[in-house]
């Protein structure tokens, strides 16, 4: 057991220094084996309770050896005394273990002690001993995590999650919305610096059915500037005139609308460019510009009112007395004769028809520029101008968008039941106006451009703002428009059904191909030809011809489908799933979106969505994942997802090996070494801090809980213990030293002091010199064992490429079945290889699940992207065998305390 450990910490060090371009030599490698076991053998004698004690015993029997008087002997006794009592004043709380053997040593109690205690203290959340949160990926603008996992035995309430992020991360979070139902309940966060929103930042939380975190996502970010003082809206309306060139630009009055005018927003802080992680954020006053073309929003420093950023605020498609609600069937101009609700009722004295649908929630009103409901005299409605500008088609379009939304939970694009507003205009376009809360559909080649598809897809717009805040810009804003294409495509199926073609009703092949983006110029594969910049003015960063990628995952996900990406890796996605299951893991994983998320984070998140609806070896999440791989978000297959696996691990040559049972199902693991004197095993699950353990011997059956983090609670103990030990030594030396200087000290006793005194002063000095190489070696380890998200360890999808193609030396089928890669490193004797598959969906961390060392050991990072796989052989340390590909029927019984081990 001892040797697993040993070398799983041989792999973390060598893998570090080798993938930073540095060999290890056979004189290197014999001095991290040397340096590795000399490491651990001090560790576990100095956070022995029984090696303090025996220590001090020790010294007892030297001072006797060396002719210490009685009295000397007794001082000491009585320091062996005051540590015991100094131990056990730590444990007072402690409970007894379940198994106690009769007639123990005063050494043994103090261990039972110490564990009964460490028992009692990894079940407070408080104790520092164990940590809240596992599997973090870093963050990428600061320390505060990308995402982690919260270990759910310490049943997180949110409330409780902001408290923890104050004290943990240092940020201030707050509450602006709750989404979903179930399994797939969650809640958005914004961050707070000095009292005011940072405009990039978002948090999100996902909870269980109890309503308990269980995981956490987003971009946060940790500024250091103070916040200044700030100038008024009127103060700063020169300067916006001189950044938007419309000298006469006004504040808003909402009794003299007029354009052009600007909306002053309250304070946020806002990065330069609205780019993360360059710049840091300025204390900014944001302005909404309407001209009668455009609106933009614009970020002046709050101080100096120079320009900060701006962004475009249109989500675009493409470059009454008594009223009486009743449903009628109309001629739509896009989609023939449709039924639309509309309300009776009278415009002044004058009866007529308003084309508001106040028939279900939410309502639909389609308005005039004044926003009043547009009204129609003719009863009959036959008038050709409704009709001809789109005005039916709009108010069906719309009432399928809400009722599909509806059917999924949402209660109008805000949740919130707000009614509807859509409004015809004069440009060749279609948009959402954010700040103005309405729709506007325009006309294209003489035809309203408020077909169903189009409709839909703004509509889309609306909801995505007030669930993920997606910028509208570069990468985000593609995920904007490709979730829009697709929600449009889900609300024109259920309706009329459809095709692939976005507004092929407007235009002759439409604008956009979803099951064929590169007929159309637009990329279907990830970074890949014809992706285009995302850094340049055009098209608010090709936002519509990027979001291809998205729409060709959708399409795969829903009609299957095998071929060739543009990485020439061959895919084959199945099964094929229903738009609406589809529809459902995107409408989870939007909350959980950042303002700059990309591809890979929504990659990430609806993997995360439909485990949580589906179940990890669902055949949703497989398909999802297949999908992903397709389009060139996932760079490596997917492995298929088993219930269970079954294998062993021979560690060590045949003169020395050891063989372990390895067991895994689900998030548990379960590892167990039978020896000649005892049998041994360890369990634990992925999102517990616990580890436990279970030995059976000639001495009976005993099971004990430790922390995953094994190096972090020894580091805490070395600070408590070791402290308790020196002040021991010290009292008795304090005393020692007042008798060696009491006149009244008989000479001979004076004699043996001199003796005694000196050995015991070099021994404390001795263990403080160890105290601080462990905690040197210590602080080593978990700075080599830091986390790294698998894009930050390589750097770019590049790097990754490149490390494979130069060090991939040959291919097999172990076993016959799992294609396994040949990895060398160094060459010649002394290069490090290793043979990895990603056929099966575990990595070098789930194999160190339950040893008990650095947790950053049990984290999918560092190693496992290293490793390019599951490790089947790591050079001469170990070799996976007796691969099967389903847990034991007994799995419950060796996952328990229970004297099970076969």
């Amino acid at each position: 057991m001892k040797l697993f450990v040993v070398i799983l910490t041989i792999v973390l060090v060598a893998g570090s220094r080798l993938v930073s371009g540095q060999s290890l030599t056979p004189a290197q490698q014999a001095e991290l084996d040397k340096a590795t076991r000399e490491a651990k053998a001090e560790m576990e004698r100095a956070f022995n309770p029984e090696y303090i004690l025996k220590a001090i015993d020790e010294q007892i029997e030297e001072a006797r050896k060396n002719g210490a008087t009685p009295a000397q002997i007794r001082a000491l006794q009585q320091a062996k005394a005051d540590a015991i009592q100094q131990l056990r004043a730590r444990q007072q709380e402690a409970t007894k273990p379940a198994l106690v053997e009769p007639e123990t040593s005063g050494s043994e109690q103090a261990s039972e002690s110490v564990v009964a205690a460490l028992d009692k203290r990894l079940s407070r959340r408080d104790s520092g001993d164990v940590p809240v949160l596992y599997d973090p990926i870093p963050g990428r603008y600061s320390a505060v995590p990308t995402a982690f996992r919260v270990y759910t035995q310490w049943k997180l309430t949110p409330d409780e999650f902001v408290v923890f992020m104050q004290k943990k991360m240092g940020v201030t979070l707050r509450e602006t919305g709750r989404y979903g139902l179930g399994k797939t309940q969650s809640r958005r966060y914004e961050q707070l610096h000095h009292g005011h929103p940072i405009r990039l930042a978002h948090y999100s939380i996902s909870l269980d059915t109890n309503g308990y975190v269980i995981r956490a996502n987003g971009d946060l970010f940790t500024p250091k500037q103070a916040a200044t003082s700030s100038k008024t809206p009127e103060q700063l309306l020169t300067a916006l005139r001189q950044v938007t060139q419309l000298p006469t630009l006004t504040l808003r009055n909402p009794a003299q609308p007029a354009l052009p005018f600007a909306q002053a927003l309250p304070l946020m802080w806002v990065h330069p460019n609205l780019i993360p992680g360059r710049e840091p954020p300025v204390l900014c006053r944001p302005f909404t510009v309407g001209t009668q073309n455009s609106r933009r929003r614009y970020y002046l420093n709050a101080q100096t009112g120079a320009l900060v950023a701006g962004e475009n605020l249109r989500r675009t498609c493409r470059f009454i007395d008594e009223p009486i609600p009743f449903k009628v069937t109309v001629q739509t101009f896009h989609h023939n004769k449709r039924v639309v609700g509309v309300t009776r009722g009278k415009n002044g004295r004058h009866p007529g028809i308003f084309l508001v649908d106040s028939t279900e929630s939410p309502a639909v009103i389609i308005t005039r520029r004044d926003s009043e409901p547009v009204f129609s005299h003719d009863t009959t409605l036959q008038e050709a101008t409704l009709r001809g500008r789109g005005d039916w088609d709009a108010l069906f379009g719309f009432r399928q968008a809400a009722r599909y939304f509806k059917g999924l939970g949402l209660n109008s694009y805000d949740n919130q039941g707000t009614p509807i507003l859509a409004e015809s205009c004069s440009e060749a376009n279609a948009y959402w106006q954010s700040d103005e809360g309405k729709f506007y559909f325009g006309m294209v080649k003489g035809k309203p451009f408020a077909n169903l598809h189009t409709v839909g897809h703004e509509f889309t717009h609306a909801v995505t703002e007030h669930t993920a805040g997606l910028i509208f810009q570069g990468e985000s804003g593609a995920l904007d428009e490709s979730l829009a294409d697709i929600f449009g495509v889900c609300i024109e199926h259920q309706a009329i059904g459809g095709n692939w073609l976005v507004d092929e009703e407007i235009t002759a092949g439409g604008f956009r191909d979803m099951a064929n983006p590169p007929a159309k110029g637009h990329p279907d594969t990830y970074l890949e030809f014809p992706w285009k910049p995302t850094d340049v003015p055009k098209d608010d960063g090709n936002v519509h011809s990027n979001s291809g990628v998205g729409n060709k995952w959708f399409y795969l996900l829903i009609k299957g489908g095998k071929g060739q990406n543009a990485l020439k890796h061959p895919f084959d996605v199945f099964p094929t799933l229903a738009y609406n299951t589809v529809a459902r893991v995107l409408l989870a994983a939007l909350p959980r979106l950042s303002p700059r998320s990309g591809y890979e984070d929504l990659c990430r998140e609806t993997i995360e969505a439909a485990t949580q609806l589906h179940g990890e070896c669902s055949p949703t999440t497989e398909a999802i994942k297949r999908a992903w791989y397709a389009v060139g978000v996932l760079e490596d297959p997917p492995a298929a997802c088993k219930p269970g696996w079954t294998m062993d691990m021979v560690i060590g040559k045949q003169a020395n090996r050891m063989l372990l049972n390895l067991y895994f199902k689900g998030d548990s693991a379960v590892m167990v070494y039978r020896g000649p004197e005892a049998s041994t095993k360890l369990f634990t699950r992925r999102d517990s801090p616990i580890t436990t353990a279970v030995v059976k011997d000639e001495d009976g059956v005993r099971s004990h809980n430790f922390p995953k983090d094994w190096s972090g609670f020894m580091g805490q103990q070395l600070e408590e213990t070791m402290p308790m030990q020196e002040a021991a030594i010290n009292e008795a030396l304090t005393k020692a030293r007042a008798e060696l200087n009491d006149p009244n000290t008989p000479a001979d006793r004076r004699a043996e002091l001199r003796k005694t005194i000196p050995m015991v002063e070099k021994q404390l000095k001795a263990g403080q010199q160890t105290r601080n190489e462990l905690q040197g070696q210590l602080a080593e380890t978990q700075q080599v064992g830091q986390p790294q998200s698998e894009l930050a360890f390589w750097g770019s999808r590049q790097a990754r490429r490149d490390f494979d193609k130069k060090h991939i030396k040959a291919t097999d089928m172990y076993q016959g079945k799992y294609l396994s890669r040949k990895y060398v490193l160094g060459g010649g004797a002394a290069g490090m290889y290793w043979w990895t598959t990603s056929q099966i969906p575990l990595r070098f961390s789930d194999l160190s699940l339950t040893s008990p060392m650095a947790p950053t050991l049990q984290m999918r990072s560092g190693v496992d992207h290293w490793l390019r796989g599951f490790p089947i052989q790591v050079h001469e340390m170990f070799q996976i065998q007796n691969i099967r590909e389903s847990a034991p029927a007994n799995f419950d019984a060796l996952f328990s305390a229970a004297p099970v081990f076969q």
